[in-house]
C-alpha cells in the first residue's frame, strides 16, 4: 500500500495523471487466436482506447478483434475514464467463465448466453438481430445447390453442423432438413461435405470473388441467390464484480448510440468482412426462425 502511495505521489509531482493506478483496468477477454492484431493494435498507441481502425479498410478482420474496436471507441465516446487491456482466454466457453467469475471484465456476446446470467450486466446491441448472415456453402459440382429459392427445396437436402455452435445448429434444426448430421469441428464439416455426401453447412461469406471459403485444402462456394440470417443479437456482457461496473455499462451504451448513428458499427462490419453487402439482396431462407433463448447459466 505504501509502494502504490508513492508511485502515486511521485507521478503527480512529475505532472502525470494517476487515473491509472486510481482506477481498476477493463480487461477484454478474447481467445488466444485473436490476441495477434488486438496486441498490435493495444501496443502501437498510448491512448487509454486505442483507435484501432483496421476494420474499416477493407481488411478481413476476426470477430474477437471487430468486438474489441467497437467496445474501445464505444468506451471513448462514453466518455469513461479506465483503460482497456486485453486479456488472454483459450476459448469462448472460458472467457464467458472469466468475466462471470470477475477475473476479466468484458467481452461481447450473442444474448443467448448473457441472458440468465445473474454475475453479469448486459449492454445494448452492436449487432443487431438479423444483421448477421450465413452462406449455404457446399461443392461447386453440386447439381442440388443450384438454383435454390425457397426453405421447402432446401429441405431436400442434407447437412452438417457443429451442435456447440448453438445458434447455426438451431437454424438448420428448424428447417425439416432431410438428414442433420454433427461434427465437432470445422475440419470435419468440410470433409463431410467434401468426401461423405453431405451437401452443405453454414459458413459466413468470404470477400473472394466467388464467395469461397477454403479450409484444410477443401473449397466450398454458396448456393447463389440464398442465404440464412442469424435472429439473434450481440451485446457486451460485463462483470458485477469489477468496482466500476454500472460506470461501464453506462458508457458502453451511451458510446454504442452514437456509434450506431454514425454508421461506424456498420461500416465495421462491412469493411471486416463479418457482413457482406455483395448478398445484400440475396433471399433469405429462415425469416421465420425464432431467436434462440438463453442458455442455461446457472
Amino acid at each position: 500500500m505504501l509502494n502504490k502511495q508513492i508511485a502515486i505521489l511521485t507521478l503527480s509531482l512529475c505532472g502525470f495523471s494517476t487515473n491509472v493506478f486510481a482506477e481498476e483496468v477493463i480487461k477484454f477477454a478474447v481467445r488466444s487466436n485473436d490476441m495477434a492484431p488486438i496486441n498490435t493494435c493495444h501496443q502501437s498507441s498510448n491512448d487509454l482506447y486505442p483507435k484501432c481502425t483496421t476494420c474499416l479498410t477493407g481488411t478481413s478482420t476476426s470477430s474477437g478483434f471487430l468486438n474489441y474496436s467497437i467496445l474501445a471507441h464505444a468506451l471513448n465516446r462514453g466518455g469513461l475514464n479506465i483503460p482497456l487491456v486485453p486479456f488472454e482466454s483459450p476459448n469462448s466457453e472460458r472467457s464467458r467463465r472469466y468475466v462471470s467469475a470477475g477475473t476479466a471484465t468484458i467481452r461481447g456476446d450473442w444474448d443467448f448466453n448473457i441472458d440468465g446470467n445473474t454475475a453479469v450486466l448486459k449492454s445494448d446491441p452492436f449487432i443487431l438481430p438479423g444483421r448477421m448472415e450465413k452462406g449455404i456453402y457446399g461443392l461447386a459440382s453440386n447439381a442440388h445447390l443450384r438454383g435454390l429459392k425457397s426453405t421447402s427445396e432446401v429441405q431436400k437436402l442434407s447437412s452438417v453442423m457443429n451442435p456447440n455452435w448453438r445458434l447455426d445448429w438451431s437454424i438448420l434444426n428448424t428447417m425439416g432438413l432431410r438428414k442433420l448430421v454433427k461434427a465437432s469441428t470445422k475440419s470435419q464439416m468440410f470433409t463431410l461435405v467434401a468426401h461423405r455426401g453431405i451437401d452443405f453447412t453454414l459458413v459466413e461469406f468470404s470477400d473472394l470473388p466467388d464467395l469461397a471459403q477454403i479450409h484444410d485444402g477443401i473449397r466450398l462456394v454458396p448456393a447463389p441467390g440464398v442465404k440464412v440470417s442469424l435472429p439473434n443479437s450481440q451485446h457486451f456482457m460485463i462483470s458485477k464484480k469489477h468496482p466500476q461496473a454500472e460506470q461501464i455499462l453506462v458508457a458502453v451504451n451511451r458510446g454504442l448510440t452514437q456509434l450506431h448513428k454514425l454508421g461506424f458499427i456498420e461500416n465495421c462490419l462491412a469493411e471486416s468482412g463479418i457482413v457482406n453487402r455483395r448478398v445484400d439482396d440475396w433471399t433469405v431462407l429462415n425469416l421465420s426462425t425464432k431467436p434462440l433463448p438463453a442458455a442455461n447459466n446457472d
